[in-house]
């Protein structure tokens, strides 16, 4: 079961316009709660951005994918964003809150995915936006990474990377990518 989400989650780059339940946000917040923790110092805040205004004013200040000259318009954005937060007085940083980051990142995705959503992380925005639109304290937090979340268009298939190429690759008419992953063969460096 557990593969079969880490197969079915991929990164969705556009999506139906359908609204998510507040409900259903803060569930996969709750589920962060779980994840294991640096030090158990839990230095991570999130911010649930659901109203379509916001949505909309976030999505001015983010790129997408940056393997591909293209972006998904506005008609095809998420529906609702998490932004993953750090307390700047936190003593946790540098690797250990990068691992902390990645850990909630990933659960929220599994999570949204389980409840067939589909999402996309986001480093590519602009901060010091998001931290005006928000009306953030700029000497509290640090803005880490964006958690775009919707209900997918985009059909996404695993492939074989040719010549070592792990450049994805997209068909926007067809809303298709396409994901080079290495084969478990090579992934193996010794069985001892």
């Amino acid at each position: 079961m557990l593969k079969d989400l880490l197969i079915k989650n991929r990164s969705y780059r556009t999506f139906f316009p359908d609204a998510i339940a507040i409900e259903t946000l803060m569930n996969i917040v709750e589920n962060t709660r779980y994840c294991g923790s640096a030090r158990n110092s839990q230095p991570l805040r999130y911010i649930i951005i659901n109203s379509e205004q916001l949505v909309n004013d976030v999505f001015s200040h983010t790129k997408w994918a940056g393997a591909l000259q293209w972006n998904p318009s506005l008609n095809e954005s998420p529906a609702a964003y998490i932004l993953i937060c750090s307390e700047k007085s936190q003593t946790n940083s540098g690797i250990t809150l990068g691992i902390d980051i990645g850990i909630s990142a990933q659960s929220m995705l599994l999570s949204a995915c389980e409840l067939g959503l589909g999402g996309c992380l986001l480093g590519a925005f602009n901060k010091t936006a998001l931290e005006e639109i928000l009306q953030l304290p700029k000497d509290k937090y640090d803005l880490n990474l964006l958690v775009a979340l919707g209900y997918p268009k985009d059909k996404s298939h695993i492939t074989i990377p040719e010549n070592n190429n792990l450049t994805y690759s997209r068909n926007i008419e067809t809303y298709e990518n396409f994901v080079p992953k290495i084969e478990l063969k090579k992934l193996i460096l010794g069985i001892y």
